[in-house]
């Protein structure tokens, strides 16, 4: 705890001394060693207090969240129809929608925002404050039909997110960014096999966020034939598709984030700030408090104490009418 005083020091110590003195005083002298005297006392070093402005420091985890925009970044091709997560329960896109509930829970409060990659790479809901579209997005999603959905481009998903975020951070500039990257890492696109670029503007965009893949590196599962919303077609066989994680690694380098394995990591959603190593760099002038003042505990500390007073001074009042 720290102190931020509204008034002088000097003047802090005279009174801090001279209430001392009166309690020592009052505790010697008995004709003034009376509990309303020394809850008087209280009273007057209560207020001090208050004016000394107590702060806690850095517990502004859950303060400053309604500052933030959380995007998430979704892959949502073809190759997410593989059912290599939860030991082989789940699909990967299941476990991804999932996660992004959890994520909106975690950092409740913030902006969210999803922009995925199927057919093409757009933004499937809008910046809202309001958590009911992005659930129903998470909710209600699932890769297209991956018959014809069997390609990923995630450069260009990384591109078409990055222009949005910086348009939002130059209308909003008192708000910061945090981007997740789901996917599995495969890259189909312009740079089939391998991601060779990431948006340098994405990176000085954010302040922080996560990459995290689904599946598994050793999948020996082909994609299943998923056709949703349309009838049946000829049968489809995909490729067997395996976790990239040389592709995602190399995202979460270029944009100074953590890359997590989905799979083996299962504590992503026990502390926000994980997320969030960038923000004090951010956030320098204080635009966000980050401060918790404690003046209000000492302020109803003094308004219990005025009570207790007022109401001893009342009882006198009623024994002085009740003895005449």
């Amino acid at each position: 705890m720290r102190f931020f005083p509204i008034i002088p020091d000097i003047a802090i110590i005279v009174i801090l001394v001279a209430m001392l003195a009166t309690a020592v005083f009052c505790g010697f002298n008995k004709n003034y060693r009376r509990i309303g005297n020394f809850r008087r006392i209280a009273i007057a070093i209560l207020v001090l207090f208050v004016l000394m402005r107590p702060t806690v420091i850095n517990v502004e985890a859950e303060r400053y969240i309604n500052k933030l925009n959380v995007y998430f970044i979704i892959d949502n091709s073809g190759s997410m129809v593989t059912k290599d997560m939860d030991n082989g329960k789940k699909y990967r896109y299941e476990v991804v929608y999932e996660d992004v509930a959890k994520f909106v829970d975690l950092f409740a409060g913030a902006k969210f925002s999803a922009f995925v990659c199927d057919y093409d790479s757009y933004q499937a809901t809008p910046l809202s404050g309001s958590t009911s579209s992005i659930l129903s997005f998470a909710n209600n999603s699932h890769p297209k039909n991956n018959i014809l959905n069997s390609w990923t481009n995630i450069s260009n998903l990384l591109e078409t997110a990055s222009d949005k975020i910086e348009v939002y951070n130059k209308k909003n500039p008192d708000r910061a960014s945090i981007v997740f990257i789901m996917s599995d890492g495969e890259e189909s696109g312009d740079n089939e096999g391998t991601i060779s670029a990431v948006p340098t503007n994405l990176a000085k965009n954010i302040v922080g966020g996560a990459v995290i893949g689904y599946g598994k590196t050793d999948n020996n599962k082909k994609v299943t034939k998923v056709v949703f919303d349309e009838p049946a077609e000829d049968q489809y066989v995909d490729h067997v598709s395996k976790l990239d994680e040389d592709n995602l690694r190399f995202i979460a380098e270029k944009l100074s984030l953590n890359y997590y394995e989905r799979e083996s990591f299962d504590e992503l959603f026990d502390d926000s700030t994980r997320f969030l190593s960038q923000y004090s760099q951010y956030e320098q002038e204080g635009d966000i408090n980050s401060r918790f003042e404690l003046y209000w505990l000492f302020a109803l500390l003094i308004v219990g104490l005025l009570i207790w007073d007022f109401s001893d001074i009342l009882n006198e009042l009623f024994s002085e009418r009740k003895a005449k």
